[in-house]
């Protein structure tokens, strides 16, 4: 392989790790962002809290669509619509 191929190729390689490491500090630092957000608006100091929090307002959500359907069929059949 020709030394200036190979120069080539390890220069493209240096950028993109380059352009890597600025892409991994740009998350990180929405990752910190979006950590005092949850912590600030909703008092969750991690993402396995919001999870868990998620997996308890889905199971909200579904008890409640429940109840919500039998009182609808219960007052249709109550009123015969």
């Amino acid at each position: 392989m020709d030394l200036s191929v190979m120069k080539s190729e390890i220069d493209a390689l240096t950028k993109e790790i380059e352009n890597a490491k600025v892409e991994e500090k740009v998350l990180t630092g929405r990752q910190k962002e979006i950590l005092k957000v949850l912590e600030k608006e909703y008092n969750l100091k991690s993402i396995e809290e919001l999870e868990n929090k998620l997996k308890e307002i889905k199971t909200n959500l579904t008890t409640i669509e429940s109840q919500i359907t039998e009182k609808y069929t219960a007052l249709k059949e109550q009123y015969s619509w």
